[in-house]
């Protein structure tokens, strides 16, 4: 095993201690202290030699040197070195902490500029990384393990119950599912159940599962309730009787049917229309016969003006064609303007850009004023940096602002061409529209000298006769309609019958559908039920697991200490396992314990972890006073005791350091 001890502690001007020695020569040693003398502060600087942290594992606490008023001494160096032998070899470590103050050149005053500290190795001068090697090599590698090491309370009030678990775990190792599987037999199947999943998976799995069919079983019979609710009353109903009803009406409406048609089917208003159409068919003859000539030619004129018109149109639809193209065109023209206006403006910026040197003049690691060649080095580089980068800009601009001039000129001789084209355009319909002028007004001098057909005696002959024939025929359907009304009327008040009939039989049909459905649900829910049934035999065996595995690693764990033990999980209202660690003696939980029990615990466990991990450290125990016997450990043991009689801090040690036990 490893065994580190603390020859002595010295520390100046370190919190409220101006100077004091911890003379322990590696054996056990009791300091004793009024409240606010120190006690405490020893620890503090035992931990901040070796971690920059306070014993209560902060970083940010106050280490300076504060007068009565809380005001902060300037220009002390603090303080602490420790003297160690580890394994019997000797290892002082040195840590001196203090304000720089720089003179500036603008007056003959130094100012405070930050904190630095200096590192020593058996009295060597060091980086902070040779010393931080120094330190890991000391503790294994492990700061967490030597601050478990070193305080009883670390364990129990500063490690979370994760943390504790983990520690725990690391030290005793944990169950493989198939050992806790096989000190069982209840527990043979569960291999099959879990497949690839994890316990705590498959855990989470049939939650999710038994959530889903609960809420399934909980809405089915009131889905069954609501479908019932929805049944049309069948009372007095017989569904045979009613299909022989509808049938019966049907072949009524259909007879009914068949009489309007041979009402409507009358010959003598057959014969009539068909005289009207040979009448139609003479006046046919009359029109294409009458001014034949004329016609043609003006079937010619207008065959000559559309030509025309549509080439006119044609011209007029590509110039305002074009005059859009060209608004589009001026549009960008104006954009690309604007775009150079503002490229023109950036280079300025850009050539107007003048180095200005930003760069650390203090080391970032220990707080010193860089040297001066260095910072002319840094200087050079970054101009070099910032006229490479200005140069690369200005190009940048320059083709950027090319590309877009030689856009800007391309799209100002496209459109030049555009215009040129419209009014050729233009041109072209303006000429034309003389000659379709022309053209419209011979059609309209044919058309003013043809005669209309209607006056034509022979025609008016015609269209006399058709009338008269038409009036014959209004008379003949006026009493064929008197018919129809009538039977209709008797159609409607069949058609009204079957429809409620049909409505009956619909009551039938839509009682079928819910009574499926019905069946559907209720075999659904014994379908869950039994599948509910299987995951609750699935959850059980995943709780035995559990409870199981609870035994065998909590006693596996509790036989590795003398009086510490741990609750791993704790048992919920509703019967599951919730993962914990709880630290308790003799049935007492940890937060309940009195100081004595809570610092024997303390060191308990830091007598188990000492030998799994082969390290041995000193121990601070503060409020020491709190117990009148500590148990044996093997590392030596600093007591930090209260005691109202010493308001200076004093020291007692063993004449010899303890004997490993």
């Amino acid at each position: 095993m490893k065994r580190i001890e603390l020859k002595s502690l010295e520390l100046s001007n370190f919190k409220g201690i101006k100077h004091f020695v911890l003379d322990a020569n590696g054996a056990n040693a009791s300091i004793y202290g009024d409240n606010a003398t120190g006690k405490t502060t020893l620890f503090d600087a035992f931990t901040w030699l070796l971690f920059d942290k306070d014993s209560a594992d902060k970083k940010d606490f106050q280490l300076k040197t504060v007068d009565t008023d809380g005001n902060v001494q300037h220009h002390l160096d603090h303080s602490v070195s420790g003297a160690f032998t580890v394994d019997g070899r000797p290892l002082e470590l040195k840590k001196v902490y203090y304000e720089k103050w720089t003179k500036k050149r603008s007056g003959p005053n130094k100012e405070f500029t930050g904190h630095t500290t200096d590192y020593y190795i058996d009295g060597v001068p060091v980086k902070k990384k040779e010393y931080d090697d120094a330190v890991s090599e000391l503790v294994n590698g492990n700061e967490e393990l030597f601050k478990l090491l070193t305080s009883p309370t670390y364990f129990n009030e500063v490690l979370n119950w994760k943390q504790r678990r983990k520690a725990l775990l690391s030290v005793c190792g944990d169950l493989t599912d198939e050992e806790v599987i096989g000190s069982k037999k209840e527990l043979a199947e569960l291999p099959d159940i879990l497949g690839d999943h994890s316990i705590e998976d498959l855990r989470k799995i049939i939650a999710s599962k038994r959530a889903t069919i609960n809420k399934s079983l909980t809405e089915i019979p009131q889905r069954i309730d609501e479908a019932n609710g929805l049944k049309p009353d069948l009372n007095g109903l017989n569904e045979v009787d009613l299909k022989k009803q509808a049938e019966q009406l049907q072949q009524q409406i259909d007879q009914v049917d068949e009489k309007i048609r041979t009402i409507r089917s009358g010959g003598e208003i057959d014969e009539k229309r068909n005289e009207i159409r040979k009448i139609e068919g003479i006046q046919l003859d009359m029109r294409n016969n009458f001014q034949a000539d004329v016609h043609k030619q003006i079937d010619a004129k207008n065959t000559e003006y559309y030509r025309l018109k549509a080439r006119i149109d044609k011209d007029l639809r590509r110039s305002k064609e074009l005059q859009e193209e060209i608004a589009s065109n001026t549009a960008r023209v104006q954009k690309y303007g604007n775009q150079l206006e503002d490229m023109r403006h950036e280079w300025q910026l850009i050539s107007g850009r003048t180095f200005e040197f930003a760069g650390d003049t203090v080391c970032s690691e220990c707080g010193q004023e860089l040297p001066a060649d260095k910072i002319d080095a840094a200087k050079d580089h970054a101009e070099k940096h910032f006229n490479l980068r200005k140069s690369q800009d200005l190009e940048e601009n320059k083709r950027i602002g090319s590309e877009t001039k030689a856009k800007a000129d391309e799209l100002i001789k496209e459109t030049e061409k555009l215009k040129a084209e419209a009014q050729a355009a233009e041109e072209r319909a303006k000429a034309a529209q003389p000659d379709l002028d022309a053209i419209k007004k011979e059609i309209d001098d044919l058309n003013s000298g043809m005669k209309s057909i209607f006056d034509d005696p022979n025609f008016q002959a015609t269209q006399k006769q058709i009338k008269a024939i038409e009036l014959e025929i209004k008379e003949l359907q006026s009493s064929t309609d008197d018919a129809v009304m009538a039977v209709n009327e008797k159609k409607r008040a069949l058609k009204q019958e079957l429809a409620t009939a049909e409505t009956a039989l619909l009551k039938f049909d839509q009682v079928r559908r819910i009574d499926k459905r019905i069946a559907e649900l209720e075999a659904q829910e014994k379908a869950l039920s039994k599948e509910f049934e299987e995951l609750e035999k699935q959850l059980y065996l995943t709780e035995e697991f559990i409870k199981t595995k609870v035994n065998l690693l909590e006693d596996r764990i509790n036989s590795k200490f003398k009086m510490a033990r741990f609750k791993l999980f704790s048992e919920q209202i509703n019967g599951g396992l919730q993962e914990v660690c709880e630290t308790t003696y003799n049935g007492v939980p940890y937060n309940a314990l009195n100081n004595a029990a809570k610092i024997n615990v303390g060191l308990d466990i830091i007598q188990t972890l000492s030998e799994f991990y082969g390290l041995s450290a000193p121990i601070f125990i503060d409020n020491r006073e709190a117990v009148t016997k500590l148990i044996n450990v093997d590392a030596q043991v600093i007591s930090l005791i209260v005691s109202a009689a010493d308001k200076k801090l004093r020291i007692e040690k063993e004449k010899e350091p303890q004997e490993a036990i």
